[in-house]
């Protein structure tokens, strides 16, 4: 792995005024801030709520290749903004790695690393709506 990310330090549901931390006692309010400023290295300036929603919008839609062909969807999600265009990049980056560029990074799919952090992130967001 990467030293921006590790996927033996992933988050785990909290008590107290952080919702969830790893292993080495980092905090996160959400699964979503954990994918942008812990595994892809963005920091907590600006509007850190905005791009982490961008990045799982950009992780989830590259979880396409285990969907039946009939659900593939029509349109590639790159071409909602240039946001969601530089972050299929951001997320092809070669220390990051957790998707494949295939054709073009519309298009791309997820490697391993990225189907286990879609998996963890899915897995959060599962348990927060049971809350």
């Amino acid at each position: 792995m990467d030293k921006h990310y590790s996927l033996e330090r992933v988050p785990e549901v909290a008590e107290g005024d952080w919702n969830y931390k790893d292993q080495d006692g980092c905090s996160w309010c959400s699964p979503l801030e954990w994918l942008w400023t812990g595994v892809l290295g963005g920091c907590g300036c600006g509007n850190p709520d905005h791009m982490s929603q961008i990045a799982w919008e950009v992780l989830e839609f590259h979880n396409w290749d285990t969907l039946d062909k009939a659900d593939k969807p029509a349109e590639s999600i790159v071409y909602k903004s240039d946001a969601h265009y530089l972050m299929a990049y951001w997320l092809n980056l070669d220390h990051l790695k957790l998707t494949e560029h295939g054709g073009s990074v519309a298009w791309g799919w997820l490697t391993p690393q990225g189907r286990q952090v879609y998996e963890i992130i899915k897995g959060l967001l599962d348990v927060e709506r049971e809350r």
